[in-house]
C-alpha cells in the first residue's frame, strides 16, 4: 500500500470517521480506523458496531492495499503537517504505516503501528433493496435541530433516546420527546406516497449527520427492518434503530387550548438570557405570569437572589401562572428565528403548546411545573 493524497482532503475525512469512536469502545480495534484503496481514491471506514460510517478521499495510489490504525493518532499526525501540502504514505510488511510530507522543505516523518484489515469486525457500510427516498439536505438539518435536543437520555426508557421518524402520504414528520416535552416538525416532500417509514432513530447518527448536511444538494435516506443509511456529498453513516414502540404522541398534543398570548421573540430571548444568571443545577424554575398586555418573569432562587422582567405581549384573557424548566425553554428558542412566538395554554398544569409564528408545521410542547405558593 502505497498513496499520497493531499493535507486538506485526508483531515476531512479522516475527521469525520473518528468523530464517531466511542471513548469507551467495546473492543480496543474499535479505536482504530480501516484504510484501503479503492480505484482512484482511499474508503476511510469506522465503526462502534452500533453506528458505521464509511468516507473516501482522492489520491494518487502507486500500490494497493489495506489496513487499520489509531483514528485520533492518525489523525494527530496529519494535523501536524503544513496546510496545502500532499502527504506519503506507506504501508510495511510489518503492519506500519509510515507518513511523511512530500514537500522538501519538511523533513518530519512518522511511523504508526496498525492491524490487518481482517482483524477490524465486519461492519455493513450500505443497505441493499431497501426502501429508500431523497430529502433536501438543508430540510433535514433544520428538522433535527429543532427535534433532537427533546429527546431523552435515560436508560430506563430507550424509546425516548431518539428521534421518531414517520412518513404519512407525501409528508415526513419528526417527533421527540423526553416525557416532559415534545418537539414535532412535519415536511411536505416530494416523496412515495406508498412509501412506510415507522422508525426510531439513535440521537448518535443524527447528531453526525446534522454536523456534515449543507444548504444544498439532497440526502439519501435508507431503512430497512433494524438499520438506517444516511448517504450525501461522499460521506455514508449506517445505524441500527432503537428497538422499541414510541408513545402516540397525538394523545400528548392539546386538541384545543382556550388562552393565547403573543410575544415578541427577540425580547423574550434576551429576558430568558438574562434570567439564566440565576439558574443553577438544582434550581431551575421560570415563572411566567400572563395579565392583559403584559407577562413578568421571574426567578427566586433562596441560595442566590431573584430575578423580574416584565414585558409587553399581545394578551387579553384571564391572569394564569406557569412554572417552566428554564432549560426548556432556552433549548426550543435556541433553534427558533421568526418575529413573534405564540403561547397556547388553558391551566397552570396542563400543556402548553408554543409556535413560532410562520412555521405552522412545527410545534413545541412543553409540561408545566408545579411550584410552591
Amino acid at each position: 500500500m502505497l498513496f499520497k493524497a493531499s493535507k486538506e482532503k485526508i483531515e476531512r475525512y479522516i475527521s469525520i470517521a473518528t468523530s464517531i469512536i466511542s471513548n469507551k469502545p467495546q473492543m480496543h480495534i474499535l479505536t482504530n480506523i480501516v484504510l484501503e484503496t479503492e480505484n482512484d481514491g482511499i474508503n476511510v471506514t469506522s465503526s462502534d458496531l452500533e453506528m458505521t460510517t464509511r468516507t473516501s478521499f482522492p489520491a494518487a495510489i502507486e500500490r494497493e492495499g489495506s489496513i487499520t490504525v489509531n483514528g485520533a493518532k492518525f489523525l494527530s499526525i496529519i494535523k501536524s503537517f503544513p496546510s496545502e501540502s500532499d502527504i506519503q504514505f506507506e504501508l510495511t510488511d510489518n503492519n506500519e504505516i509510515r507518513i511523511k510530507s512530500s514537500s522538501s522543505g519538511v523533513k518530519a516523518k512518522y511511523t504508526l503501528r496498525g492491524m490487518p484489515k481482517e482483524s477490524y469486525p465486519s461492519a455493513p457500510t450500505t443497505l441493499i433493496d431497501s426502501c429508500s427516498f431523497l430529502l433536501p439536505q438543508f430540510d433535514l438539518k433544520q428538522m433535527i435541530r429543532k427535534t433532537i435536543f427533546s429527546s431523552s437520555h435515560e436508560d430506563s426508557r430507550r424509546y425516548l433516546n431518539g428521534v421518531y421518524f414517520e412518513t404519512e402520504g407525501t409528508s415526513i414528520r419528526l417527533v421527540s420527546s423526553d416525557g416532559r416535552r415534545l418537539a414535532l416538525i412535519e415536511r411536505e416532500l416530494n416523496i412515495d406516497p406508498d412509501l412506510r417509514m415507522k422508525c426510531i432513530v439513535p440521537q448518535k447518527i443524527l447528531h453526525e449527520v446534522s454536523k456534515y448536511l449543507e444548504q444544498d444538494g439532497v440526502v439519501e435516506v435508507c431503512f430497512k427492518e433494524n438499520q438506517i443509511y444516511f448517504g450525501f456529498n461522499g460521506i455514508h453513516f449506517l445505524s441500527t434503530l432503537i428497538d422499541g414502540t414510541f408513545p402516540n404522541y397525538n394523545q400528548v398534543i392539546p386538541k384545543t387550548q382556550e388562552k393565547f398570548a403573543i410575544i415578541d421573540r427577540k425580547m423574550f430571548v434576551e429576558s430568558i438570557t438574562r434570567s439564566s444568571l440565576l439558574v443553577e443545577d438544582n434550581y431551575n424554575t421560570l415563572k411566567l405570569d400572563f395579565f392583559e398586555n403584559h407577562v413578568v418573569l421571574s426567578i427566586n432562587n433562596a441560595d442566590i437572589g431573584s430575578f423580574r422582567d416584565e414585558l409587553s405581549i399581545q394578551y387579553d384573557g384571564e391572569p394564569i401562572e406557569l412554572a417552566f424548566n428554564h432549560k426548556y425553554l432556552q433549548d426550543y428558542f435556541k433553534e427558533i428565528s421568526s418575529e413573534f412566538i405564540i403561547f397556547e395554554m388553558n391551566t397552570p398544569f396542563s400543556a402548553v403548546s408554543i409556535k413560532a409564528q410562520g412555521e405552522d408545521n412545527y410545534i413545541y410542547i412543553v409540561m408545566p411545573m408545579k411550584t410552591d405558593k
